[in-house]
């Protein structure tokens, strides 16, 4: 019988990638498996592998293992320069997360328009709740 696995919230996500990010600054090991991270997580790697802010952080913390970094604790000189560091590698998730919505938006909008719908009927503000 499959176990049951509870929903990932946004801050499963967030705590995840955190992790991912200091898997990638050599704070966690030097090996990084999908089956090491459920158990960080408590995830399968399925709902882990789904969520593109998760995939793409694994994908940038295997890379950065693969270069040969040393695994070893970020000397108090260092903070500055890692945390600008990581501070660019989360806003190049966030634009590629934008590009990806973006993307969509406009695919939706396509076919909006080829059910006969505009734009502008679309943006109307929503009718007042009718409350007793």
């Amino acid at each position: 019988m499959p176990r049951s696995v509870p929903k990932m919230s946004g801050a499963d996500v967030q705590y995840a990638v955190r992790e991912l990010q200091a898997w990638g600054e050599g704070q966690r090991g030097a090996k990084l498996t999908w089956q090491l991270m459920e158990k960080v997580t408590g995830f399968r790697r399925q709902s882990l592998s789904k969520r593109t802010e998760i995939k793409n952080a694994f994908n940038a913390a295997k890379d950065s293992l693969s270069v040969g970094r040393p695994a070893r604790r970020p000397r108090a000189d260092d903070y500055l320069e890692q945390r600008l560091q990581s501070l660019q590698a989360e806003l190049e998730l966030y634009k590629q997360y934008e590009q990806e919505n973006l993307e969509r938006w406009a695919r939706i909008a396509y076919h909006c328009r080829g059910k006969g719908f505009s734009i502008d009927d679309l943006d109307k503000p929503l009718p007042p709740v009718q409350r007793k």
